[in-house]
């Protein structure tokens, strides 16, 4: 996913999902990392967005670089930047990150969270002890 801001960038998301690809109402997640870039990221460049560190939150809505976290169930949406985004206390943190083996390859990446998450009317729900573990597909 990716948007272009008032800079003339480009606010860039990549990351993994979680859930049945197959099954649109089956619940899933969405890890990404939000990333402003001049012009076009190269995979190197996104490779590097997933260091292993801590990450603040970002928003996509404002333009803020950080970790973002989507969830649905069926056809509910709530992600960590819906409604006001507030994440005072949440954590990111990428613990793992496997091997970079050239353009266009996919690489794993673990992590653990907590956080708040909203739907647009802004509903929240608290997601604790979080743990993920999955490819991250760099979309340029």
């Amino acid at each position: 996913m990716s948007s272009n801001n008032s800079t003339g960038g480009q606010l860039k998301g990549s990351g993994t999902t979680f859930g049945d690809i197959n099954d649109l109402h089956a619940p899933s997640f969405n890890i990404l990392i939000l990333k402003d870039f001049p012009s076009t990221a190269s995979f190197s460049q996104v490779y590097e967005m997933f260091l292993v560190d801590s990450f603040s939150y970002g928003n996509e809505f404002t333009n803020t670089e950080g970790a973002l976290v989507h969830y649905t169930e069926g056809i509910k949406a709530w992600s960590s930047d819906y409604y006001t985004g507030e994440q005072n206390g949440s954590n990111f943190r990428i613990i793992e990150r496997g091997p970079y083996n050239g353009d266009s390859a996919m690489f794993t990446i673990k992590g653990i969270f907590n956080c708040k998450l909203y739907d647009i009317l802004g509903d929240e729900r608290i997601i604790q002890s979080g743990v993920f573990s999955g490819q991250v597909a760099p979309f340029l």
